[in-house]
Formats: structure tokens, C-alpha cells, sequence
């Protein structure tokens, strides 16, 4: 089951807990459940009640992550005229 906060009818939150149990009551009441392949900014026809599913959103969960190396040092740091550093 599947729940959406839906703004203006467009879904800005989604969740598979049940509202009423994580959010506040004047926030939880903002919730509905709907179909589970809804994502993040679907529309929601408000004439048809039919959905328009946002097919660009990527899940952050299986996106690609580019890993930095956060050990190596900067290739070098110069100081300016005006007293601020700049990474050369």
C-alpha cells in the first residue's frame, strides 16, 4: 500500500507507512493512497481521477553514485592579491 501527500494535484510526497503514524494529524490528513507506481510529481487529473505518472523520477535508491575519493589532496592552493585562496 502506498500513500501520497498530493498538492494542487501533484504528488510532492510518498510513503508506505501509514501517515497517521509518522506525520502530524494536520499533515497526515493531506495523504491519500494511491496506485503503487505512482511517483514523485504525478499529476493527478482532478475532471477524469486518472494519473499522469512522472516517468523521469529515478529512484534515489538505484541511482548511479559517483564516488569521490575524499583522501587526495587538492593539486594545489594559490592565494590572491585580495588575501583569498582559489584551487589551482
Amino acid at each position: 500500500m502506498k500513500y501520497a501527500r498530493i498538492i494542487d494535484n501533484i504528488v510532492v510526497e510518498i510513503t508506505t507507512n501509514n501517515p497517521n503514524e509518522i506525520f502530524h494529524p494536520s499533515i497526515a490528513e493531506q495523504f491519500t493512497q494511491v496506485p503503487d507506481d505512482i511517483t514523485p510529481e504525478s499529476k493527478l487529473d482532478p475532471d477524469t481521477g486518472e494519473w499522469i505518472i512522472n516517468t523521469s523520477y529515478i529512484d534515489p535508491s538505484v541511482r548511479p553514485v559517483e564516488v569521490v575519493d575524499i583522501t587526495q589532496e587538492p593539486v594545489g592552493i594559490a592565494s590572491t592579491s585580495q588575501g583569498s585562496e582559489e584551487v589551482v
